[in-house]
């Protein structure tokens, strides 16, 4: 009985022994370390692998698998920062002070003379804010004019005192031709003032025809001194649109002509 208890015991610690090896061997299997690295902003990244786990028991013996992985890389950041406008006319819900330039010349469909008189007959031009349409979002300047001759114009402008430091920038607009009485014999340009003189400055003419009612047209012009001498760019202080009747049209118009016409998206 003595020895079968002794016998016993030695099985037992054998047993033990063994055990504990394999206890030691499952605790020190590594085990397979994985995650995907952060990807950086516009960047990416490789994750750290897994330490690999390995030990050889007492009473027995086992390898742990070697933990390896690699991070998925990051996803590509959006480029660039966020740009500032320094002209960012969206007329979302009002026409933002836009107004009808008046200098007196007869050309000019708003004039006021500045004695003080009243203009000639005829209706006369209107510049509105539309909430009803807009691109790209609902809001928008509705002009209404009727021309009744070549060489007329009209100009919605907004003045800025003081000046508007336009280095480096180009302006944009979006105008659309709504509807048109007859044939429209005219176009538009984009204009800046710069300086203590007012200097006028305007883009290339851009026609409103037939084929471009109901859509709209963008409209750019760059304040760069090296394509517009003389220009100041560090002292804006106006811009407008130049709406026109051409002198005289390529082909001959059959006035009056009623029109509507929207504007919308000045922005640099």
């Amino acid at each position: 009985m003595r020895s079968f208890h002794i016998r016993s015991l030695l099985l037992t610690g054998v047993a033990g022994l063994a055990v504990a090896g394999l206890l030691t061997t499952n605790v020190a299997c590594g085990s397979s370390g994985s995650s995907g690295g952060t990807g950086g902003s516009g960047g990416s990244a490789t994750g750290k692998g897994g330490s690999g786990g390995s030990a050889t028991g007492s009473g027995g013996s086992a390898t742990g698998s070697g933990g390896s992985a690699t991070g998925s890389g990051g996803a590509t950041g959006s480029g660039g920062g966020t740009v500032v406008h320094v002209l960012n006319y969206t007329f979302d819900s009002s026409d933002l002070g836009f107004k009808l330039n008046t200098y007196d010349d007869p050309t000019n469909l708003y004039r006021v003379p500045v004695d003080g008189g009243v203009p000639d007959g005829g209706t006369r031009p209107t510049l509105v804010f539309d909430s009803a349409d807009g691109s790209p979002s609902p809001g928008a300047l509705k002009l209404t004019a009727t021309w009744t001759a070549d060489n007329q114009f009209v100009e919605p402008i907004i003045g800025f005192s003081p000046g508007k430091d336009l280095t480096g920038k180009t302006v944009h607009a979006k105008v659309k031709l709504v509807s048109s009485s007859s044939t429209f014999p005219g176009g538009v340009q984009l204009f800046v003032k710069t300086g203590a003189a007012y200097t006028y400055f305007g883009a290339t003419g851009v026609s409103l025809t037939p084929a471009t009612v109901g859509t709209w047209t963008d409209l750019a012009i760059p304040v760069d001194p090296t394509l517009y001498t003389g220009i100041d760019p560090t002292m804006v202080l106006e811009l407008g649109l130049h709406f026109y009747t051409e002198n005289p049209p390529a082909t001959p118009a059959t006035y009056p002509v009623d029109t509507v016409i929207e504007i919308d998206t000045i922005t640099d």
